[in-house]
């Protein structure tokens, strides 16, 4: 098998996970915010250089797959840097945005007048009762560009029984705009976007997306240009909330949005089966932010309709929750309360938390987690960078430990524990939610920073048993790695099951022959990424409903198409097994999923070499657990071997992280040479 390369820019660092065989190498370079594809590349040198290779041309001539996930779409959202857009709608529909809870969360998105409606109506049948005058879209056109718009969006009612209209704006601002004028300012289309009845959730979904695609559309397409100038062949792929890869042309924008700490979850995902855990709690503790999520029976959950920031998409996401408790969260004493508070603000990859020397005033979690001793400063990312921690013991005694009136060592532990308590108690709050308690469950801990605090947060919460990985500092890069190429297709074609009288569906091939034709569009874009038609496999979701009940209910049919009564018989039984009282099912929408496997690595075990960790022990050093500083041992995790045990107060050393032990608490080396952290 040839390399494989996957690689999840953070708002800190920028992650890389690459393997040939059952090797593999992680990589961690600084993000480069001012243009993510810096830092793309840099991240592929430096796993170049890893395998002790120099060619980076040679390397992804060998290279099977290459996979990269962002939190661009995230932060684009988050710090309301998307692109400035006008929104063209039916008129009478202005004000028509899907909205819960009161509030305006669109003010950013979508500003007050650059929406415009127009005349014209489709009919429940897909009829065109009025249509649109072309004078009145040229001067909407108009008035939005000179308002600022770089992008439009044409989200018309009914859209999805017949898009004509929508197609026709197109069709006339193409042929009316000479490409100067319109420029770089796109078009997107609602019923490109979504293909659901609902109008306020496609226009919603089509705003968030246009709000990303003109700053995903440059980065991505400038990293696909980026390898191909490095000599490799094959397509980016792109990690998709979906839960799956496809390459940079077949991207939507904002299916990209949280694919970083998404494929977090497919990489715990892996873990639960790899050591047959049920329920799980995942906590990614990374520069920027701490990602907390849920697996509950083997699996975790997604909400339809979902929240982007506050708007109701529709398309169904992962549920996650993210706060801003990091390595980078800067801590500050509240002028009003006079009390502590670390975070959401984050001091990012530039300047970095004050140990980095690069301009950064304000503490941070990094900074506490130096002043404690938990990090080496000459060893930080594997001597890679240099921490100076007399700046981060100057910044933490005149930030915090004077106003507060106590010593350097207690306001970094205070620090440390903020941010512990806040994870912790986001924990506790999703446990109770589930009605279950700690004891059911298992911490799967990871990101640079989930080691130094997962004994503290099981510790807090009640967790028992905690798990940390090989793969643990670049995870979600390492989850990427598990993911397969995925195309999701719809088509809101309906279809009734059994009548009101009983009566099963009888003739199929109007059935078939929307799966066929679904099948086919498969087909075409997945040959731009190397597959035939023999390497798919397909996945079909059915939403059905019922007369009475206004939501579809999604079931899977394994046999794909209908070849006898049985087989409706049975789609229909697994929806009455959810829903009763319906006489009369109907399909709503037909979801097909297509998926090509691409190369993953598999796990080696390795023979036991007992309990003893001497043979690791690299020095000791004094860290302050919580009243006084301890002279404490230091492993060298690379040097662990399995059946090892280390009991704490110790610290086990990574180049990328390091895993604070606490006394009370044991870590065993396991087969695959991960660590699980039990009660001593």
């Amino acid at each position: 098998m040839g390399y494989t390369i996957d690689i999840d820019t953070g708002g800190t660092f920028t992650d890389g996970f690459f393997t040939q065989d059952d090797r593999f190498e992680l990589v961690k370079v600084d993000t480069t915010p001012h243009d993510l594809t810096v830092c793309f590349m840099e991240c592929i040198k430096e796993g170049v250089r890893a395998f002790g290779l120099k060619d980076v041309n040679d390397f992804l001539k060998d290279t099977d797959v290459v996979r990269f996930s962002t939190t661009m779409g995230t932060n684009a959202l988050l710090q309301k840097t998307g692109t400035k857009l006008g929104l063209i709608v039916t008129k009478g529909f202005e004000s028509n945005l899907y909205q819960e809870n009161g509030g305006n969360p669109f003010d950013f998105i979508i500003e007050k007048g650059m929406v415009i409606g127009i005349g014209e109506e489709i009919s429940l049948e897909g009829e065109v009762l009025t249509p649109i005058d072309e004078k009145e879209v040229r001067e909407a056109v108009k008035k939005l560009l000179e308002k600022g718009a770089r992008m439009i969006v044409v989200s018309l009612r009914r859209s999805t029984v017949n898009p004509v209209h929508e197609q026709k704006i197109r069709e006339l601002i193409i042929r009316e705009y000479p490409k100067h004028y319109l420029g770089s300012v796109p078009l997107l289309l609602g019923s490109q976007i979504s293909i659901k009845s609902e109008p306020g959730l496609r226009t919603n979904t089509a705003l968030v997306n246009a709000y990303l695609h003109q700053g995903m559309v440059r980065t991505l397409y400038k990293a696909d240009e980026d390898l191909r100038l490095a000599t490799y062949t094959k397509p980016l792929l792109i990690v998709h909330s979906t839960g799956g890869v496809a390459r940079v042309a077949k991207t939507t924008a904002v299916h990209t949005y949280n694919s970083g700490p998404l494929a977090g979850l497919y990489g715990s995902l892996e873990m639960v089966r790899l050591y047959d855990r049920t329920n799980v709690i995942t906590v990614d503790v990374g520069g920027t932010s701490a990602d907390v999520g849920l697996i509950h029976q083997g699996n975790f959950e997604t909400e339809y309709p979902s929240k982007v920031e506050g708007i109701p998409i529709d398309f169904p996401v992962v549920k996650l929750t993210v706060l801003g408790a990091a390595g980078g969260s800067i801590a500050r004493i509240e002028p009003s309360s006079k009390r502590l508070v670390v975070g959401p603000d984050s001091a990012g990859a530039m300047p970095g938390p004050v140990c980095y020397g690069l301009g950064g005033s304000d503490p941070t979690t990094t900074d506490s987690y130096l002043a404690l001793g938990y990090f080496d400063p000459d060893y930080f990312m594997g001597g890679q960078k240099s921490l100076d921690k007399s700046m981060a013991l100057d910044a933490i005694e005149t930030d915090i430990a004077s106003p507060l009136g106590i010593t350097v060592e207690e306001a970094a532990f205070e620090i440390k524990e903020f941010v512990k308590k806040r994870i912790g108690d986001e924990i506790g709050r999703m446990i109770k939610e589930k009605g279950l308690g700690p004891q059911d469950f298992s911490l799967f801990a990871f990101g640079g920073g989930g080691g130094c605090l997962c004994c503290d947060i099981a510790d807090q919460v009640g967790i028992s048993r905690i798990h940390v990985f090989n793969q643990g500092p670049v995870f979600c890069a390492f989850g990427s790695s598990t993911m397969d190429v995925l195309h999701i297709y719809e088509d809101a074609h309906k279809i009734t099951l059994r009548s009101g009288s009983g009566q099963f569906l009888n003739d199929f091939d109007e059935y078939n022959q929307v799966i066929v034709d679904l099948q086919e569009k498969a087909f075409r874009d997945m040959r731009g990424e190397g597959f035939r038609p023999e390497d798919i496999n397909f996945e079909l979701e059915l939403e059905i409903k019922g007369k009475t009940n206004a939501v579809p209910v999604t079931v899977e049919n394994a046999t794909l198409f209908f070849q006898n009564k049985k087989d409706v018989q049975t789609v229909c039984n697994q929806y009455t097994d959810r829903v009763s009282g319906n006489s009369e099912i109907g399909i709503e929408l037909f979801r097909l999923k297509a998926v090509a496997i691409t190369p993953h690595y598999q796990y080696k075990a390795f023979s036991e070499a007992g309990y003893d960790p001497s043979n690791a022990l690299k020095t000791k050093r004094d860290v302050y657990w919580g009243k006084k500083f301890v002279e404490t041992n230091v492993y060298d995790f690379k040097l662990l071997e399995s059946g090892n045990i280390v009991k704490g107060p110790a610290l086990i050393e990574a180049e990328d992280t390091t895993y604070v032990i606490p006394k009370g608490r044991r870590y065993v080396v396991d087969q695959y040479l991960n660590g699980i952290i039990e009660e001593d």
